[in-house]
């Protein structure tokens, strides 16, 4: 018998890499993603915003991945190509070649071409996360473009009468107070606040 000298480390690293892991590489500059993915290319996810809904900024859609037992989101700025994604569809998305900025307080994935994106599924579940206001305030970056349910809440000042969702409103449910913005012409901006 001989021994073998086995080298454990090597093997092909993943073609992708968790969200959580992109929005890691973020320290307040643009970052372009070229050389910086630990050998990935892609992130894979759920689409978490409702473009035909119209609360999410014209040209962007927002997604989501539960990896590592973590779940990140992030947004991607598509131009009219993001019309082509629903709530709910799985994508996979080619980023090597994107910047990702902090664009108006959101992070997001720039210059993506819509041949970056492919459509592996539809009417996917979307995992949804309970936190507390005051876990949104003090670590927005774990909740940015994932779907995530208030415990309870209230909008303060008490809502007028007839008043609606459209704009921002006060969101408190005793641990802190959030903002909730709602886009003027997102479908349901018009419906009254109970």
């Amino acid at each position: 018998l001989s021994c073998k000298d086995t080298k454990w480390y090597e093997g092909d690293l993943s073609p992708i890499i968790t969200i959580g892991d992109v929005r890691e590489l973020h320290k307040g500059d643009d970052v372009p993603l070229e050389g910086k993915l630990s050998g990935a290319i892609s992130i894979v996810g759920v689409v978490t915003s409702d473009v035909s809904g119209k609360n999410v900024k014209e040209g962007i859609i927002t997604m989501q991945n539960f990896r590592r037992k973590v779940n990140r989101g992030i947004a991607l700025e598509l131009g009219a190509a993001a019309a082509d994604y629903a709530l709910g569809d799985s994508i996979k998305v080619i980023i090597k070649d994107g910047t990702l900025k902090r664009i108006k307080g959101s992070l997001v994935i720039t210059g993506l071409n819509a041949s970056d994106i492919q459509k592996v599924g539809s009417n996917s579940m979307i995992n949804v996360f309970s936190a507390t206001a005051f876990q949104l305030s003090t670590n927005p970056d774990h909740y940015e473009g994932t779907v995530v349910k208030l415990f309870s809440g209230s909008i303060l000042p008490i809502p007028e009468s007839g008043e609606t969702y459209a704009g921002d409103k006060d969101l408190t449910d005793g641990s802190d107070t959030i903002k909730l913005h709602t886009e003027p012409l997102a479908s349901f901006a018009t419906r009254r606040i109970p």
